[in-house]
């Protein structure tokens, strides 16, 4: 049993502890607002990596890399054709016909950032959601398990909230992995990728 005033102190101490950490348990708003607009602390932007035949010719900004880095299993070994991306409108795929989503949220103040989302699922046809905020993207890559990369360029466009057609796989490919090189050009900015069945 604690008695004395220093063993009160540290009982406040404690209480004003669970009842900060309640706070932000019971607040995702809170929580999702605090991710996204707070830059990694150890970020240094960094130029954007491309390997030898990389289908875009122009300067790559410099980038701040979302997330821990991701042990990828495979690199590009050959690009294929450049694709440019044309903003196609389609509606959300229901959950049971998706076999992988993931998404990010994107900071204003972070300016260029670089994200790999960890995918390593078959499926048909990629969609691109712009959750929330307006978006302005560089350039997506995806990677396919044989090494494959299909580059799709956007120009450095920025997109309003929305869910669109990213790419058609033709048939059922396994995908490796997705890096999107992007910004928030709004507050709370959220991007998304779904890979259907």
């Amino acid at each position: 049993m604690w008695r004395g005033p220093r063993a009160a102190r540290k009982f406040a101490v404690m209480a004003l502890i669970a009842l900060a950490f309640a706070v932000l348990q019971g607040s995702p708003r809170t929580a999702l607002a605090a991710r996204a607009l707070r830059p990694m602390p150890d970020a240094r932007p960094a130029p954007v990596a491309v390997g030898p035949g990389f289908p875009i010719v122009r300067d790559q900004p410099y980038v701040i890399a979302h997330r821990a880095p991701i042990h990828l299993r495979v690199r590009p070994t050959l690009y294929l054709p450049l694709a440019l991306w044309r903003p196609v409108a389609v509606r959300r795929v229901p959950a049971e016909r998706l076999a992988w989503r993931d998404s990010e949220p994107l900071a204003i103040a972070e300016g260029w950032t670089e994200t790999s989302f960890d995918c390593n699922q078959p499926g048909r046809h990629l969609d691109l959601e712009l959750v929330s905020g307006r978006v302005q993207i560089d350039f997506i890559e995806v990677v396919f398990e044989n090494g494959d990369c299909q580059v799709i360029d956007f120009a450095n466009r920025s997109h309003a909230p929305g869910v669109y057609s990213l790419l058609d796989l033709g048939e059922v490919r396994t995908v490796d992995h997705v890096r999107v090189i992007a910004r928030a050009r709004s507050d709370m900015a959220r991007i998304a990728l779904m890979l259907r069945r």
